[in-house]
């Protein structure tokens, strides 16, 4: 039954919420922090009983559902971690992506994690002479559903790494279109890899949608720019039905006042706004699908409203309860 799923939504300083009832009930599970900040929550897509949740100080792990959580002592300890990703043909396979930036695999599961091989630039670039140094940080993470020796990352502000070995090695594949080497040809939001109709890997940029079906060796603009998009501001990408629709998160600027989410039924060939309650208080953050729960799709602003669908983006509600600022952290599993 499609209502029988649990949401889990995470916020910055007031831990994890989670509802077992489709966003009615909501509780904190055991033993997290309150006040923790939770930057990503990441469900296994082969076991609905394990979900990650990735904090300030570092990585914990649900294997109940998300009843109770537990904190992984390993080298990830007060790290903090944004990005977190599940190898769906061996799911001992955990990919974890920091602030600093940083790359770890862990391959038990999160017990341990070995550091990776793979240099980003430490800062943001400075484009201007007032302008302050801020620390860059992983952006997105994914595993290849087809081949899942191919893992792909970005960072916000340093591009798009791919790896064929399983994150052994690591080269550059930041998207080079004519003309584009603004700040935002390497300010990068997130990423997924869409399996159906054939492989594309979608990246979010600052003011853009860029595809490739070649690996990342060439790369398309899908033509969400400023001058075409009404909210042009994108931080999320989220698949259904094996990525055959790619959900994305919008804004009017990255800390706005306006939000919304736009659907693409034909990968990023075309796309319209979908309907929502209300005006989202802020740029949608973070967008939640799962492959066993066909048609469900979760979305949060940035200053935590709960929007829930349960048909694939045609209908939504917003959930009572609004929680605190929140970034990517949420995602849904069958009950």
């Amino acid at each position: 039954m499609v209502a029988d799923f649990t949401i889990l939504v995470g916020t910055i300083g007031r831990g994890l919420s989670v509802s077992h009832d489709g966003g009615k009930m909501w509780r904190r599970p055991t033993p997290m922090v309150a006040d923790s900040r939770v930057y990503e929550v990441h469900a296994d897509p082969t076991n609905v009983k394990v979900v990650y949740a990735g904090t300030d100080n570092g990585i914990c792990k649900s294997e109940d559902g998300g009843v109770t959580f537990k904190q992984m002592d390993n080298v990830l300890n007060d790290q903090w971690v944004w990005r977190i990703a599940v190898d769906p043909v061996d799911p001992d396979i955990v990919y974890a992506g920091t602030k600093p930036p940083f790359l770890y695999r862990s391959k038990d599961g999160a017990r341990t994690f070995q550091k990776l091989d793979c240099p980003w630039n430490p800062v943001f670039p400075l484009t201007g002479t007032d302008r302050i140094a801020e620390i860059n940080r992983v952006t997105g993470l994914a595993v290849d559903p087809i081949d899942h020796n191919i893992v792909w990352a970005c960072v916000e502000a340093d591009g798009v790494r791919r790896s064929l070995d399983g994150g052994e090695t690591w080269i550059n594949v930041n998207p080079n279109l004519p003309g584009d080497m603004s700040f935002d040809y390497v300010d990068m939001h997130d990423l997924a890899v869409s399996a159906k109709p054939n492989k594309a890997i979608i990246v979010n940029r600052n003011n853009e949608i860029l595809v490739s079906t070649d690996e990342g060796e060439t790369w398309e603009a899908a033509g969400a720019g400023v001058d075409k998009w009404s909210k042009p501001f994108l931080r999320n990408v989220a698949l259904s039905d094996r990525g055959k629709t790619i959900f994305v998160g919008t804004g009017d600027t990255a800390t706005g006042f306006e939000g919304g989410i736009r659907r693409s039924n034909d990968r990023a060939g075309t796309w319209e706004d979908l309907d929502l309650p209300i005006e989202p208080n802020t740029p949608i953050y973070g967008l939640a699908t799962h492959p066993m729960l066909p048609g469900v799709v979760v979305a949060g602003s940035r200053h935590g409203q709960i929007f829930i669908s349960k048909d694939n983006g045609d209908w939504w509600v917003k959930s009572k309860r609004e929680f605190s600022e929140l970034r990517r952290g949420m995602a849904v599993v069958p009950n």
